[in-house]
């Protein structure tokens, strides 16, 4: 319609081919934009049905609009929060607490065992047998005994494979631990600092519309 408007203006060819060439140009860029625009709702749509595990290519309508206020959580207490919720950090400390167990048993077998034996009891020696039980009845025959056993692991190859091999596991479970933690704490800042952009950019187009609406008024007045 716009451009039909201009065709139909007496004015000379050239001013007229100029007006219509930057017309075009608007339209093209309005449109781009509304592209742009769609294109973004549509990915924002799809990648909310993927996270709450919706199937389909539903739209999706908000109810309510997203708030504006800040966060009630700093950064630093987010990341807090999210490394003592997330769950494959704690899968991964469980995993860490029960290797370091192991390699503290498996470097134990390596060390020499000492161990402590102790007896005591009462025996009879009389002849007949109401004698020997009358003898143990008064405390009599009391014996016992007492011994030390000590064990050297000499050569024990299979208790060293054992320990390096947890030892090793430990470590490896401490390095994934370091690396979860900090994917986890970049991903929080990350999505901190998209939050922080957002509301700006959602106060930027707050401003923009009441703007719009007001130029659209003064236009129809």
């Amino acid at each position: 319609l716009l451009l039909d408007k201009i065709k139909r203006q007496d004015k000379s060819a050239e001013r007229q081919a100029v007006e219509l060439a930057n017309t075009e140009y608007a339209i093209s860029q309005r449109l781009k934009d509304l592209v742009n625009a769609e294109k973004s709702v549509s990915d924002q749509e799809a990648q909310l049905r993927y996270l709450i595990g919706m199937e389909g290519t539903t739209g999706l309508i908000p109810t309510y609009p997203p708030s504006g206020e800040e966060p009630l959580e700093t950064t630093a207490q987010a990341v807090s929060l999210a490394l003592e919720k997330q769950s494959t950090l704690k899968q991964l400390r469980l995993e860490l607490k029960a290797s370091a167990l192991q390699e503290r048993v498996a470097r134990r077998k390596q060390l020499p065992e000492l161990s402590i034996s102790t007896s005591v009891g009462f025996r009879g020696i009389e002849d007949q047998f109401s004698d020997s039980v009358k003898q143990i009845s008064d405390g009599k025959g009391r014996w016992w005994s007492a011994g030390l056993q000590l064990s050297l692991p000499f050569g024990n190859k299979l208790a060293k494979s054992d320990y390096k091999r947890s030892e090793l596991r430990t470590r490896q479970l401490k390095n994934s631990l370091a690396a979860a933690e900090w994917k986890q704490r970049d991903s929080v800042e990350s999505d901190m600092r998209a939050l922080v952009s957002a509301r700006v950019q959602r106060q930027v187009a707050d401003k923009s519309v009441s703007l719009a609406e007001l130029r659209l008024e003064q236009y129809r007045q």
